[in-house]
């Protein structure tokens, strides 16, 4: 998938969440299904 080839360049600049099927967002793991993403733009603490 797009988003784990991806992650390292992703996390640099955005909290990436998935969706459980417990219906609980959880940090993304690699390999987890899910079912849906979220990624939220981090802060820029300059």
């Amino acid at each position: 998938m797009g988003l784990t080839n991806n992650l390292a360049e992703i996390e640099t600049d955005f909290i990436v969440l998935g969706y459980t099927k417990n219906e609980e967002w959880e940090k993304f793991i690699v390999g987890e299904d899910y079912e849906a993403f979220l990624l939220t733009k981090k802060e820029n603490k300059n």
